[in-house]
């Protein structure tokens, strides 16, 4: 581990490479030698695979602040802006630094600038979003009022079928009880005509006279 660490020290990245693997493949292998190896494998321009060293160290230890600040250097170099601030931002709050501090610094207007236009972007869809149940609101309510008035127009046109049904029907009621107060009237005046023919027959007949008949009446 020591020698992994000297070789580092001198820029033998490749030696310090090989030292700190087969470190690890000895066993026991520990945080801090993941650290150690993703920050070598950093500098030789490997970010993926430091990320992955990086990622085994802090699951090793949670509070590694060196495997977060060497894996959010990592994550720089991929221009992913949004787990490079966050590793360094939490490396920082665990040991803070000025080279790692000035590393921060650039991410930051990085991500600033990108999480500025995600925001816009989120605004926008829930602009979007909005107007969009806005619109389905005003359009259920529409689709309400217009069942509402064509219920009422039915309603109006059967309540004006069925009045005027119901004034036919007295119409008719009333032709039926005229035609039978008329048949009635005709009725009667033929029975007071006989009546009155009747009367005017036993009248003619001579008084005294004990031949004249009487004049039957039939009703």
């Amino acid at each position: 581990m020591e020698a992994a660490g000297d070789a580092l020290q001198s820029g033998m990245l490749e030696d310090a490479l090989s030292l700190y693997t087969e470190a690890i493949k000895f066993g026991n292998s520990s945080a801090m030698m993941y650290a150690k190896r993703a920050e070598t494998l950093l500098k030789l321009k490997r970010p993926c695979a430091c990320i992955n060293d990086s990622t085994e160290a802090l699951r090793l230890n949670p509070n590694s602040a060196k495997a977060c600040k060497v894996r959010g250097k990592a994550y720089r170099k991929l221009c992913r802006w949004q787990e490079a601030f966050a590793d360094l931002t939490t490396g920082q709050k665990l040991d803070y630094d000025d080279d790692t501090a000035d590393v921060l610094e650039f991410v930051s207007k990085k991500w600033k600038i990108i999480r500025d236009l995600q925001n816009e972007k989120r605004l926008k869809v829930e602009e979007r979003g909005r107007k969009r149940k806005e619109r389905e609101y005003e359009e259920k309510v529409a689709e309400a009022k217009r069942r509402k008035d064509q219920a009422l127009k039915e309603y109006e046109e059967q309540k004006r079928q069925e009045e005027e049904e119901q004034a036919q029907k007295a119409e008719e009621q009333r032709i039926r009880e005229e035609s039978v107060a008329k048949k009635r009237q005709d009725e009667a005046d033929q029975k007071r005509k006989v009546d009155e023919e009747c009367k005017s027959g036993n009248t003619a007949t001579a008084p005294g006279s004990g031949t004249g008949r009487r004049k039957k009446c039939k009703y």
